[in-house]
């Protein structure tokens, strides 16, 4: 992004813990920036971001902080790190994020069980990831989409060995952030005495039938290393696995961990709204003259009425979320309708926005190299971010409005 004028971010954190990571997403923000433009050019994974982000303790920020991490908690002050680090790139904010929402879907047991205190035995294994990933040497990586098949759907299996221990075998596509995983959190059908259920596993990358494709080649978000993922007869980390609802039916009670895990994501696209409008006011005041002042005041007011709507329905939807004090099953398809509600309000906003910057940078945003045509770009990849695209999103809102299970989705 151009150095000046400064960037405007529009979320602001609302606990101590989350200005302590704002403020550490904020040191890091030279280094995201420097290599954003070479990643996205390569299509390769931006490892020195992921280490700096390391370092500096952000891959620990939603971990307890009796485990060494931040303790970071409202959705609110991950979105606005999110912001921060979208803006510079988009692919390391996405990547970021999915170790940050693994830190708050293992944290919600841990601290559900012992508030703010040490973990019983029996948690010892989801304490001890988490214990490396505050300290950076762990970073989970979410797999969950396949080729022909949806949510509740998942083709991919686990299943018991001969021996008793639990396998899981399957293909998963866009994996955020394999090329740098050391541990997958996998979406799964479960081979139970009862019949197939949906679940969900961990595994080590480090052990049998795990391989990771090299081959990510996305039109947008190219340095997130959203790789291909298969498991062969892969060991399942034993205290991991969960089992839900029935596989291959709707089942209510999954969309609070949806939400909970993907509504994080708005700062992401809130990043790239204020990075679109961030170059739009830097090109206009390179533009303007002392001659001729207002002649550049057209679109930097469409660019502030955009941004200023985007950053009002994001930080009202996720303080509502904060301030609910927990996401249950009675209310948890009306916060996910209001949810797509302000994400694809949000994505029209951030979309409104890189157009705008396309047209008042002009022809050098045609540049691959621009920050310009990289955000346009990104912006595109984003609105098919989990869970649903532009379409599926308006069908869930149109079902979920009147009450219905948005069956369409299975």
């Amino acid at each position: 992004m151009s150095d000046s004028p400064p960037v405007d971010y529009g979320l602001r954190a609302v606990s101590k813990e989350g200005h302590r990571a704002v403020d550490l997403a904020l040191d890091c923000l030279p280094t995201v920036s420097a290599g954003a433009a070479d990643h996205d050019r390569a299509g390769s994974y931006a490892r020195e971001s992921h280490d700096c982000l390391a370092r500096a303790g952000l891959m620990g920020a939603t971990v307890p902080r009796h485990l060494g991490g931040l303790g970071v908690r409202s959705l609110r002050d991950v979105a606005a790190v999110l912001e921060r680090i979208g803006a510079a790139d988009a692919s390391v904010a996405l990547a970021l994020h999915m170790q940050l929402s693994r830190g708050l879907s293992l944290s919600a047991g841990l601290l559900a069980a012992v508030p703010g205190g040490p973990a019983p035995a029996d948690q010892e294994g989801p304490s001890a990831l988490l214990r490396s990933m505050a300290d950076g040497s762990a970073f989970v990586a979410g797999a969950v989409t396949e080729a022909g098949a949806s949510y509740f759907t998942v083709h991919s299996t686990v299943s018991r060995t001969p021996e008793g221990a639990w396998a899981l075998t399957g293909d998963k596509l866009m994996v955020t952030g394999a090329p740098a995983a050391t541990h997958f959190a996998v979406r799964a059908r479960v081979m139970t005495d009862a019949g197939p259920r949906l679940g969900g596993v961990i595994v080590r990358r480090a052990d049998r039938g795990v391989s990771v494709g090299s081959g990510w080649d996305g039109l947008g978000m190219r340095g997130s290393g959203s790789e291909r993922v298969r498991f062969a007869a892969t060991p399942v980390l034993p205290w991991s696995l969960s089992v839900r609802g029935e596989w291959g039916r709707y089942d209510p009670l999954a969309l609070p961990g949806r939400l909970r895990s993907s509504a994080g994501m708005l700062g992401i696209y809130l990043g790239l709204a204020t990075a679109a409008r961030h170059e739009i006011a830097g090109a206009l005041a390179r533009r303007q003259t002392a001659g001729d002042p207002g002649r550049w005041s057209g679109p930097l007011v469409q660019a502030e009425l955009e941004a200023a709507a985007a950053r009002q329905s994001t930080a009202a939807f996720l303080s509502s979320v904060d301030e609910s004090g927990g996401i249950g099953p009675d209310d948890s398809l009306a916060l996910s309708r209001e949810w797509q509600l302000c994400r694809l309000q949000l994505h029209k906003s951030m979309l409104s926005l890189s157009d705008l910057a396309m047209s008042t940078v002009g022809a050098g945003a045609y540049r691959w190299a621009s920050p310009v045509s990289r955000i346009l770009r990104d912006c595109r990849a984003a609105q098919f971010m989990q869970p649903y695209g532009p379409a599926q999103a308006e069908r869930f809102i149109a079902s979920s409005h009147s009450g219905h299970d948005p069956e369409f989705l299975v």
